[in-house]
């Protein structure tokens, strides 16, 4: 598909979401909105389909075009990733989650005059201690070792706090935002 008709549908999908009021037949009831909005882009990306099939003059043709063969070729000399649409839609929600969650503490450590900090230390926040531990960040900010522990600590159970605050914005019932966090948590693992 070239990117133009990719445009295309996708400007043709949220017409008809305005023009439906395809928002207003959303129920929580029935699941997530995020699977919602994908299942709707589905149907419409099958309806589009077949509407193209079924035209009575070359419906089912496609015309080539040289500069988008030679596009096609470089991108199939791309390294394949065996990622589905579905999961590329979760993953995409996991980490615009996750990325809101960083912004909110970010702004938190600006608010108390420490972004200096939050800048040495958030690399820390997934876990990952570099070979040298903590001692570069440490003596940049002069603080001990000791201490840098300590604000990495804080920092990964306020940005857990803030993820989970995040989720708990995106559901309707808040007995959903364990199974929420379990879901965030395997497609970060992925």
């Amino acid at each position: 598909m070239k990117s133009e008709d990719a445009q295309d549908l996708t400007q043709a999908f949220f017409a008809q979401v305005i023009e439906k009021e395809f928002l207003a037949t959303a129920d929580s009831a029935r699941g997530r909105f995020r699977w919602y909005l994908l299942a709707s882009v589905q149907n419409f990306l099958r309806s589009e389909l077949v509407r193209a099939k079924a035209q009575k003059r070359g419906g089912n043709l496609d015309l080539l075009s040289w500069d988008a063969l030679e596009a096609e070729q470089r991108f199939a000399a791309e390294p394949v990733e065996a990622v589905t649409p579905d999961l590329l839609f979760d993953r995409n929600w996991a980490l615009a989650v996750m990325s809101q969650a960083l912004k909110r503490l970010e702004n938190e450590f600006r608010q108390s005059g420490r972004l200096v900090v939050f800048e040495q230390l958030k690399c820390y926040l997934e876990g990952a201690v570099s070979k040298n531990g903590y001692d570069q960040p440490a003596s940049f900010l002069g603080l001990s070792v000791s201490a840098v522990k300590v604000t990495v600590h804080r920092m990964r159970d306020r940005f857990r706090q803030m993820v989970r605050e995040e989720i708990t914005r995106t559901v309707v019932n808040v007995a959903d935002v364990e199974d929420e966090l379990r879901h965030l948590a395997q497609l970060v693992a992925l």
